[in-house]
């Protein structure tokens, strides 16, 4: 039985997100909410929209047995789910900021929310001291595999800044940016809003464009990787990729962008060549399938096994494929999981040729196209650690001209995807009353302090805002809001992927 909790909500009509009826009037009101009013029913299909890109499904059938390249039937009943160019779903149900979600944003009140950049300065320090017991490789790993599970589409130009456009405004003279000479207009490009898989609710989901379960895509799927193989092989001369100026060629533009992942790329590709002679020698009749899909299988036992633990402090409970889930991110945990992995990112780190910062090497393959470059890289990954993840975000690439800040860019997606706001993941997972700041039980007083000062109301908190402010047990990597999310979502991608490597019908016992 799930517990229902209270929330005090300000007046609105809330019928549009199934949380209640309540009358126009400025008063708060409790409402009652279960989990239940929050869930997603993924595999039922009505009032189809028309114009939806998912309808009708693909046929599929048992007789595929493993991940094809665009992802689709993974789920025999539901063919498009977790494919490449395929919608996210939702933890929550969706909240669109004011109920109406109409821009500048605004709460239930009608109080424009503080803005993206506002929020960044005042919630997410930039002390980047704060050092964890992991190394730095497990950050990077985590980017690697980020790239593996989603890349959110984006339009293909900035969004404007205006008091009715999504640009994100930087207008304090005293702002770093501005110090810095930036433009008082950071570059924001909108997520691309798409049905979900079942057609049903309207265009509300962010959408991916790479497949979502954990099946190795950032080298053997388009858009991440385009070279062609040889016999099998990625051509690797003299051990790497060929470059394209300062680029590695065939590879996407944010997998190239930072030389640090670029370096556990490269093992990668050179242990999937490795296989496919040893395949080869065999008298294997597929090498490149055999290899693949063991290639598949090493990422997926790294992930479960080694770094899901120091990610969320635990081994993930035992579960078994149940078809009637589907392998689809969360809309919430695309923003949550990207900004974790800056929040660990180091911004100096330990080359062959020393100390360098990491903004001034991004983009830049030469730094990684040498054997001594990439052995150093890789040694330097194991002998720095990675920063913990909590509010501090390290400001060398948030105050760079040459970027965005990462923090202003997930706010403004977090309210564009229509993110619940933190005081129902609050009440929902603490099962609480929560009508006022001093009822956030996982925060301290300096960060409720912060929070109180930035926002008008307690319901107003944004998700990311909320959530990376909770103060951390001794004994956990984070918060319990972002723990509770990060535990869901890859629990959710083993239990709904059909080709997941410990179920039975993958590999024999022998094999594994």
């Amino acid at each position: 039985m799930v517990p229902v909790v209270k929330v005090s909500f300000p007046s609105a009509d809330l019928s549009d997100i199934n949380v209640a009826s309540a009358k126009s009037t400025r008063y708060f009101q409790r409402v009652a909410i279960t989990l239940e009013s929050f869930a997603v029913n993924l595999n039922v299909r009505v009032n189809i929209s028309p114009d939806c890109p998912f309808a009708p499904a693909p046929t599929c059938h048992s007789t595929v047995t493993y991940y094809q390249e665009n992802g689709q039937c993974n789920n025999i009943d539901n063919g498009f789910a977790g494919s490449a160019n395929s919608s996210y779903e939702r933890f929550l149900m969706a909240m669109k900021p004011g109920g109406d979600g109409a821009i500048p944003y605004k709460n239930y009140f009608g109080n424009i929310l503080p803005s993206p950049r506002e929020v960044s300065k005042t919630i997410f320090p930039c002390d980047s001291d704060n050092v964890s017991q992991r190394t730095n490789l497990f950050t990077i790993f985590g980017t690697l595999l980020k790239f593996d599970m989603f890349q959110t589409s984006r339009e293909s130009t900035d969004a404007q800044c205006c008091e009715s456009c999504l640009g994100i405004v930087v207008n304090a003279t005293t702002d770093p940016r501005i110090t810095n000479g930036c433009n008082n207009c950071m570059s924001y490009k909108k997520p691309i809003l798409q049905y979900d898989v079942n057609c049903t609710g309207g265009k509300i989901q962010g959408n991916n464009d790479v497949t979502h379960v954990i099946d190795a895509s950032f080298m053997y799927s388009t858009p991440d990787y385009s070279g062609t193989l040889s016999n099998g092989k990625f051509d690797l001369t003299g051990g790497f990729l060929s470059k394209t100026d300062d680029k590695f060629s065939g590879v996407s533009d944010p997998i190239n962008k930072n030389p640090l992942v670029m370096a556990i790329y490269h093992i990668f590709l050179r242990e999937h060549n490795r296989i496919v002679d040893k395949m080869t020698v065999f008298g294997h009749d597929d090498p490149l399938g055999a290899a693949k899909k063991l290639m598949i299988g090493i990422l997926q036992h790294i992930t479960y096994n080694e770094y899901l633990p120091l990610l969320i402090g635990e081994n993930l409970s035992a579960g078994a494929y149940d078809d009637k889930l589907l392998p689809i991110i969360y809309n919430s945990f695309s923003v949550a999981y990207e900004l974790a992995l800056a929040s660990m990112s180091r911004e100096n780190v330990q080359t062959s040729d020393g100390k360098k910062k990491l903004n001034e090497m991004l983009n830049d393959a030469t730094l990684v196209d040498t054997e001594p470059e990439l052995k150093g890289i890789i040694s330097g990954m194991l002998m720095e650690a990675s920063l913990y993840i909590n509010s501090a975000v390290p400001c060398s690439f948030r105050d760079n001209c040459k970027h965005s800040d990462i923090v202003s860019v997930l706010t403004q997606d977090s309210r564009f995807l229509s993110i619940t706001p933190y005081i129902v993941w609050i009440a929902l997972l603490n099962g609480t009353t929560v009508g006022d700041f001093p009822d956030l039980l996982f925060h301290d007083n300096s960060e409720i302090t912060k929070l109180s000062n930035l926002y008008k109301y307690v319901y107003d908190i944004d998700f990311l805002s909320g959530a990376f402010t909770e103060t951390v047990a001794n004994d956990k990597p984070a918060g319990p809001t972002l723990l509770l999310l990060l535990r869901s979502q890859f629990a959710l991608l083993r239990n709904s992927d059909r080709f997941f490597f410990e179920n039975p019908t993958v590999f024999k016992e022998s094999k594994l």
